[in-house]
């Protein structure tokens, strides 16, 4: 009887093996599809078509390869008897295909493949919020959260060998972070953020000699203004007035992918006067080494105007101020890359920033470096619109979209709250920044704004708002819309 017993358990666990081994070889053409119709979407080409390839998959190629084996077989004189059953032929067959597939897939495009299901990995169900859909897409977008070792392991960010120059602790304990909390302006607006967008007059005035080194630079700081906050402001303020964007190296990475740039040390960059991001942060730490405040140089991927959801390689500091952690990014704050050269244009956006705007277009290596209680996940951070600062230091709000790409047929729309005394202005702008023309916007408390698309392709609505009695608004956000026909 126990041997029977036995006999049935050992049946059972093998019905059970096989069915769960069927059962995921013919989801992996499903996870093929998935990837490719994701891409698809990210790249405004056909899902439908590239959702097919689940039914070439399984089971029309493992069918025809079947078959063809049985045509070869028919021809022989004597064949062998078959050791598998049909089923267990075809099972075989459609694994193999499928983990070529997919190798060939997720080899030949990784990092795109990554951002394409973490953000349109969800594109059947776009237009849909019904709770059995969100319950759906939360589900989507975990699956993609697992298949981020892909983009770690293509992603090279140059920037961190540069950690060896400046202190690279833990991150810091985020139970000693202060939270601030979405959408509640006065949470996300502290004490110190913003601050003017003034040079700080120590800086505007500096005499030469205090200007010969950098501990001359730093003693003079530490001398002459006695608030910790505008110690750290006046390094700020510096280093983005004194140092200059090398836009030659930018524009020759951007062509070549060359990420050979020139000593980015601070002493080196010191004497230079002329930086990319890694050069301004590891200055702005060795002032503040000397001046015995903490500033840590932290890398991790930025995410910058008219170049989609993907974000790239950067660097940019946390400082401990009064026992508390702010983030900094002194190279954004100093200006930017326009055509071939580098354009000034000082702004204090990016210091002092809350976490919770700051991680908008900032994602860091180390998660701890959000200074945030509960950190985003990558994925999060790649949907999410692409809001500067000064887009919630104004007090606006998008109400929607809330992703930073969208599929669309002929008009872009966008709802944002815009609080009394603030004028919002949309640009649309086509695949190449000449084609551009002003959308039309409600006024009110909430401001609707309709873009029209006029041919298929890659649009970018760029919001530009400010006090109304301003003379220029600057840009504050963008988000990517794919116009289909």
């Amino acid at each position: 009887m126990a041997k029977r017993d036995s006999s049935v358990l050992i049946a059972a666990l093998g019905i059970a093996a096989k069915t769960l081994i069927s059962a995921f070889v013919i989801a992996t053409p499903i996870l093929g599809a998935w990837v490719s119709s994701s891409l698809a979407a990210y790249g405004n080409r056909s899902t439908a078509l590239a959702a097919s390839v689940a039914v070439l998959l399984f089971p029309a190629l493992p069918l025809a390869w079947e078959g063809a084996a049985w045509l070869r077989r028919a021809r022989k004189k004597d064949p062998k008897p078959r050791i598998l059953r049909l089923w267990d032929r075809v099972i075989l067959r459609t694994l193999a295909i499928n983990l070529v597939f997919l190798s060939v897939l997720l080899a030949t495009r990784p990092e795109r493949a990554f951002v394409a299901v973490t953000t349109r990995g969800d594109w059947m169900l776009d237009g849909s919020h019904s709770p059995t859909s969100e319950w759906a897409r939360k589900q989507i977008f975990w699956a993609a959260t697992k298949l981020e070792w892909l983009y770690k392991s293509a992603h090279e960010n140059p920037f961190r060998v540069a950690r060896s120059e400046a202190r690279a602790e833990p991150p810091p304990r985020t139970d000693a972070v202060p939270v601030p909390t979405p959408n509640s302006r006065a949470q996300v607006r502290p004490r110190r953020w913003p601050q003017s967008a003034t040079v700080h007059p120590l800086i505007a005035t500096i005499p030469h000699e205090a200007e010969a080194s950098i501990a001359d630079l730093a003693r003079y700081v530490v001398a002459n203004e006695q608030d910790a906050f505008q110690r750290v402001k006046a390094l700020h303020d510096w280093v983005a007035t004194h140092v200059a964007y090398d836009a030659a190296s930018f524009n020759r990475l951007v062509r070549s992918g060359d990420w050979n740039f020139p000593p980015q040390d601070a002493n080196s960059v010191f004497q230079r006067r002329t930086a990319v991001c890694a050069g301004y942060s590891l200055l702005f730490a060795e002032l503040g080494k000397v001046a015995g405040i903490d500033i840590r140089y932290l890398t991790g991927d930025a995410r910058v105007p008219a170049a989609g959801p993907a974000g790239s390689s950067h660097a940019w500091n946390a400082v401990l101020i009064e026992g508390q952690w702010y983030l900094v990014d002194v190279t954004w704050d100093a200006g930017f890359v326009n055509g071939e050269a580098f354009q000034r244009s000082y702004v204090t956006d990016y210091l002092f920033t809350p976490g919770d705007v700051f991680n908008i277009d900032h994602f860091p290596d180390d998660k701890g470096w959000q200074l945030a209680a509960h950190p985003i996940e990558r994925g999060d951070f790649l949907r999410r619109p692409r809001l500067r600062p000064s887009f919630f230091a104004l007090g606006l709000e998008l109400l929607s979209p809330a992703r930073s790409q969208v599929t669309t047929r002929g008009r872009a729309t966008l709802d944002v709250r815009v609080p009394r005394g603030i004028t919002l202005i949309a640009e649309v702008r086509g695949t190449s920044n000449a084609e551009r023309s002003v959308c039309d916007a409600s006024t009110g408390a909430v401001s609707h704004i309709q873009c029209s698309l006029v041919e298929q392709g890659s649009y970018n609505v760029v919001l530009f708002a400010g006090p109304q009695d301003a003379g220029s608004y600057p840009g504050v956000g963008e988000i990517e819309f794919l116009c289909r026909r």
